[in-house]
């Protein structure tokens, strides 16, 4: 599907009079219920303000993606804007926002929505773009030029979409303490353990690193209550400097390709009780991790 399929020629305004963000929302608001009457105007408004609240939906190069989800709707609805003098929207490079794309849907359209995000991202990266949508004078100059950008949105979202593409990782040949100094940090309980070429060999993980403190006997047991005052984790500091990650990470982990479906991540996440999902290429190197948060984040929360 062309992304310009989804633009409503009657919902673009190419000189927006709004000059702060909360009259910009308002301004797409009073459009979209000018043309679709469908009631909704409030209740439109309010997840807009809501979502922006939540966080600011501004990109970098003068972009903003206003959005929200509306059980309300039956419909993916998508407008856009420009404002000649731009806006500041809370971007991260700190640039006001000068090109806007406002998009709606019902929860059953969510990997919609999260296509045409991306898609926008996409249409927007090239300054060529960027530049020619500015200077649209007419609505349908604006979708003539989304039109030539041949840019499509995908029908289902891909791992590759939501992967954490910059990561650290670990070596076979790293001590286990420095690798723990690492997860304190960072803040994380686990990282890949990759060879030298960047191949996936294993992970090492927080649990790894609790079990070098526990004997193996305890294991055997159902419950520890009654053995109140052992000291868990002796083994582990005589250990921490003699033992390598290579002599204690897991090797059982589930990778995925690029292209496979957030679904087939979700599911292994679930059967095999696992907190990531490494993806890989074709030869096995490591080039991105699927976590338990980002499909949380990147997700169910838009």
């Amino acid at each position: 599907m062309k992304l310009s399929s989804l633009i409503d020629r009657n919902l673009i305004i190419t000189d927006l009079k709004a000059r702060d963000k909360a009259s910009l929302i308002e301004e797409f608001v009073d459009l979209i219920d000018e043309q679709r009457k469908d009631g909704l105007r409030q209740t439109v408004l309010d997840a807009l303000n809501k979502r922006e609240a939540q966080g600011g939906t501004a990109l970098e190069k003068g972009v903003a993606v206003p959005h929200a989800r509306l059980p309300e709707l039956s419909e993916f609805i998508l407008a856009a804007g420009i404002s000649k003098q731009g806006i500041d929207f809370g971007a991260r490079d700190g640039k006001p926002s000068r090109l806007f794309f406002v998009m709606l849907a019902p929860p059953s359209k969510n990997t919609l929505l999260l296509h045409s995000m991306a898609a926008m991202a996409l249409l927007t990266i090239n300054e060529q773009n960027r530049n020619e949508l500015i200077a649209a004078e007419t609505p349908a100059e604006f979708a003539a030029i989304i039109e030539r950008s041949g840019v499509e949105v995908k029908k289902y979202l891909s791992c590759g979409d939501i992967m954490e593409r910059g990561f650290e990782t670990l070596r076979p040949d790293m001590p286990i303490k420095d690798a723990v100094d690492l997860f304190a940090e960072k803040g994380i309980d686990g990282m890949a353990v990759v060879d030298e070429d960047g191949k996936l060999l294993g992970e090492f993980t927080g649990r790894e690193v609790i079990s070098l403190g526990l004997p193996s006997y305890l294991m055997k047991f159902q419950d520890v209550a009654f053995i109140p005052d052992f000291e868990p984790f002796e083994d582990y500091f005589k250990k921490e400097r003699e033992m390598n990650v290579g002599d204690a990470y897991l090797k059982e982990v589930f990778a995925v390709g690029e292209s496979d479906s957030v679904l087939r991540a979700a599911f292994l996440m679930i059967t095999k009780g696992r907190r990531r999902i490494y993806v890989t290429d074709d030869t096995g190197r490591l080039i991105g991790v699927v976590n338990r948060f980002d499909l949380i984040s990147k997700v169910l929360f838009v």
